[in-house]
C-alpha cells in the first residue's frame, strides 16, 4: 500500500464534464484511503454578456454554459479552493505531489516551487481536437518538466510525437455499483443508443448517418439517446427516436441495458466513459477508432471498431449485431461485461498512485521527467 500522501489537484474549473468527473472520483478514492487531498480550481465559466442577455430574453433553452453550482465535487468530502487566475505557490500548501489536469494548468504547475510537491500532469485528451485550443501551446505542454501520464492508448499515440516518448497509461474505472445489469437476451426490436452532443468532435453526425445507413437492412431499428442539451435543428434525431435530457446516473445505466449495441461516433475522444459504462451494463460497443476503444474493444468479440467518420462501416456493424443469433449476441454481451469488470476505480487509483510515487522518487533521485 502506498504511504500516506499529500496530493493537490489543479483544475481549470469545476463542472459536469467527464474529465472533472474522473478527478473527482480519484480524489474521493484517495481521500477514503487516508491521503490528504486538496482541489485547487479556477473560477466558473463566465459567458459573454450578449449570451447572458440572449438567454434572459429568449429563455433558458438558449443558455449553453454550465450552472456553476453543479459539478462532480458536490457532496464529496474533499477540500476545494477556488482561485481567479493561474495557480501559484500562494494557492497551494506544501505537498508530496501536485497534478495538472488540463493543458492550461500544466505550465503554472511547472512553475510552482519544489515544496509544492512532485509536479505531475494527467493528460486526459489531446486537447487540440477541442474547439478554440491553440495546437502549438497545447503540444508544448508535453515537453514541460512534469511527470506526465495519459488516460488511454489513443492519447498516448496522439501526444507521443510532441512528448518525444510514450507516456504511461493510467486508465479510467467504472462504478460497478451504478453501471451494472444482469445477463439478458437481445431486445425484441433491434435497439441501439448513443449520447447526443452537438460538439463537432463527438461525431454525432457520423452516428446519425450510420443509423440511417443501417435502417436499409434493419428498418425497424429502435434508437434511444440522452444528452445534456436538447437536440438541435441542424443535428436532428432520427424519426421515432427516444431522447432524455440530463438523466440521473442510474437512469443512464437503464439506457445502456436496453440496447443491443452502444454507438460512439467520435472523431476524437480522450477515453470516453460511456464506452466503459455501456460495457459494464453488458452492452457491446460499435465505436470509431478513438479514445478508450483501442484499450477496450476486441473486434467481433465484445464489439466493433470502425475508422473515424466511416458511417457506412458503422451502419453495417449495427446491422451485423442486429442479425446475430441469440447465442452469438449473448456471447458478445458477456464479453463486453467481462472487459468492464477489469476496470474498477480502486484499480485505477492504484495505478494513479504508482505514478505519483514514481514522480516523488524521481524528485528525490534528481531524475527529470
Amino acid at each position: 500500500m502506498s504511504a500516506r500522501r499529500r496530493i493537490t489537484f489543479v483544475l481549470p474549473t469545476l463542472d459536469l464534464s467527464g474529465g472533472v468527473r474522473v478527478i473527482a472520483t480519484l480524489a474521493r478514492e484517495l481521500h477514503a484511503r487516508g491521503h490528504d487531498i486538496l482541489v485547487v480550481a479556477g473560477p466558473p465559466l463566465r459567458p459573454p454578456v450578449k449570451d447572458r442577455l440572449r438567454a434572459l430574453v429568449k429563455g433558458s433553452s438558449h443558455k449553453w454554459w454550465p450552472d456553476p453550482d453543479k459539478h462532480h465535487f458536490v457532496g464529496l468530502d474533499v477540500p476545494i479552493k477556488r482561485i481567479e487566475g493561474p495557480v501559484t505557490d500562494a494557492d497551494c500548501p506544501e505537498a508530496d505531489a501536485v497534478v495538472a489536469t488540463w493543458w492550461e494548468t500544466a505550465d503554472p504547475v511547472a512553475r510552482l516551487s519544489p515544496s509544492r510537491g512532485a509536479k505531475c500532469y494527467y493528460v486526459q485528451h489531446h486537447e487540440v481536437h477541442m474547439a478554440g485550443q491553440p495546437a502549438d501551446r497545447v503540444n508544448a505542454t508535453y515537453r514541460l518538466p512534469l511527470h506526465a501520464f495519459v488516460c488511454s492508448r489513443w492519447v498516448q499515440q496522439q501526444v507521443a510525437p510532441f512528448a518525444a516518448r510514450n507516456l504511461p497509461i493510467v486508465p479510467y474505472g467504472v462504478d460497478h455499483s451504478v453501471f451494472t445489469a444482469p445477463p439478458r437476451a437481445k431486445q425484441p426490436t433491434p435497439t441501439v443508443g448513443f449520447m447526443y452532443s452537438d460538439v463537432p468532435f463527438k461525431g454525432v453526425d457520423t452516428t446519425l448517418a450510420a443509423i440511417d445507413h443501417a435502417r436499409a437492412r434493419v428498418p425497424d431499428l429502435r434508437v434511444i439517446a440522452f444528452g445534456s442539451r436538447t437536440p438541435t435543428d441542424s443535428l436532428p434525431l432520427p424519426p421515432n427516436a427516444t431522447f432524455e435530457q440530463s438523466p440521473a446516473q442510474a437512469r443512464i445505466a437503464e439506457f445502456y441495458a436496453t440496447c443491443d449495441a452502444w454507438l460512439v461516433g467520435s472523431r476524437a475522444e480522450g477515453f470516453g466513459l460511456p464506452m466503459l459504462e455501456a460495457m459494464a451494463c453488458r452492452t457491446p460497443l460499435i465505436t470509431t477508432r478513438t479514445g478508450g476503444a483501442l484499450d477496450l474493444v476486441e473486434e467481433s468479440v465484445n464489439g466493433h471498431v470502425v475508422d473515424v467518420e466511416d458511417a457506412h462501416a458503422m451502419g453495417d456493424r449495427i446491422a451485423d449485431v442486429a442479425a446475430l443469433t441469440p447465442d452469438a449476441w449473448h456471447a458478445m454481451s458477456s464479453a463486453a461485461h467481462a472487459t468492464a469488470a477489469r476496470h474498477t476505480w480502486p484499480a485505477a487509483t492504484d495505478t494513479f498512485l504508482r505514478e505519483i510515487d514514481r514522480a516523488i522518487a524521481g524528485v528525490r533521485e534528481g531524475v527529470n521527467p
